[in-house]
């Protein structure tokens, strides 16, 4: 009987502890969201610049937003789901301006570890990042605002620290041991990996290899990890020729190995749908193409990683030549590892033989512009 009594007497206080775990585990999921991105701003005041504007979280690299919420009493707080195969990204937070002229302003981050230093983007990852307003000051008639991060991720932290590697033969000692020793800070740096692409040329096949193996394993799996392994293992054995067995897509995605055509020259430009130096450019391409169809075979090879957002590209420039989609497999470690595509727009120039004859990277203007610069080259032969 004492024994029922005494059991009784213990479920309120196991109903309580119970009530107790569960607050717990609910105020954890709420704080450290295990599958959630969460950026939380505070301007510290109501009636600040921002209030009652939008505030967008975006992609850097393709320039997609993901999500968007409205400043009000001056906090916001942005919000992205992750799935399994999530890898932290280069991201940006913008506000609606209001203005067509300049539909979307950027807010940028105070670098706490150099000195007098504002940051553009930021890295995100999983988890909660808050921002407090540093400063907001009007720049020709654009408000400026900067936030700190009071949390900053590993993964932004690498990048706001700046750090590069050092090419064989560079300054110090040991470079590959102080390249060692950078990725040793941060094993699951994105920013690195990125670095490490940015560059390989620079670094060789066999420290670019070394480097890799430095990185923890759940790097291995990440897309440009796996790149990076084909490109140092991919030898190019036949200088600047156009290289052999590659596959492009279609804009109705159906694979194409056949971009140069023998019985004219061929002018092969590398661009995407976010990158803006490109857009610039089709007009010069137009202007080539309306002057010169007969002699030139022009062939667009996108690099986007958004199929959706290549195809709407192609509705609003209509270009009346080829296009391609080059996805990120084989083909585009060999025309990464023989031309170079870590910056577009990039044009290659070949002959009706396939012999390359010239190339350049980046928007000109003038006589230095694509189809003045081509209209030249076909014109001298």
């Amino acid at each position: 009987m004492k024994a029922v009594k005494l059991q009784l007497k213990l479920v309120p206080v196991l109903l309580t502890l119970l009530v107790i775990l569960l607050v717990v585990v609910i105020f954890m999921f709420r704080q450290v969201p295990g599958n959630e991105i969460v950026i939380q701003g505070d301007m510290q005041r109501k009636n600040s610049y921002l209030e009652g504007k939008k505030v967008y979280f975006g992609r850097q690299e393709t320039k997609e937003f993901l999500d968007s919420a409205i400043v009000r009493d001056g906090k916001f707080r942005l919000t992205v789901k992750t799935g399994a195969d999530f890898v932290p990204f280069e991201a940006t937070l913008l506000y609606a301006t209001g203005n067509p002229a300049y539909p979307y302003w950027m807010l940028g981050f105070k670098n706490p570890y150099r000195s007098k230093t504002f940051m553009s983007n930021f890295y995100a990852d999983k988890g909660t990042m808050d921002l407090v307003v540093d400063t907001s000051s009007s720049y020709r008639k654009k408000e400026v605002i900067a936030f700190r991060i009071l949390n900053i991720n590993k993964q932004t932290e690498a990048a706001f620290r700046m750090l590069a590697f050092q090419p064989a033969g560079g300054a110090g000692k040991d470079a590959a041991t102080s390249n060692a020793k950078i990725i040793g800070m941060f094993p699951s740096s994105m920013y690195l990996l990125k670095q490490l692409d940015w560059q390989k040329k620079s670094l060789g096949d066999a420290e670019v290899s070394t480097l890799l193996s430095e990185f923890d394993k759940s790097v291995h799996q990440t897309p440009l990890y796996r790149r990076l392994v084909k490109h140092v293992s991919f030898q190019n054995k036949t200088g600047n020729a156009f290289p052999s067995e590659i596959t492009c897509f279609t804009p109705d995605l159906r694979p194409a190995t056949k971009l140069l055509d023998h019985e004219k020259y061929n002018l092969v430009v590398f661009w995407a749908s976010w990158c803006a130096p490109c857009r610039h450019e089709i007009p010069q391409l137009r202007q080539l193409f309306s002057a010169h169809a007969d002699k030139v075979n022009i062939v667009s090879v996108s690099i986007d990683t958004k199929e959706h957002a290549w195809k709407r590209a192609m509705e609003q420039e209509q270009m009346p030549w080829q296009q391609m989609l080059l996805r990120r497999d084989n083909s585009f470690v060999k025309f990464d590892k023989t031309y170079g595509l870590n910056t577009i727009p990039l044009w290659l120039l070949f002959d009706k033989d396939g012999t390359f004859m010239a190339s350049h990277t980046g928007l000109e203007q003038g006589e230095a512009a694509v189809n003045a610069k081509v209209a030249s080259l076909i014109t001298t032969q």
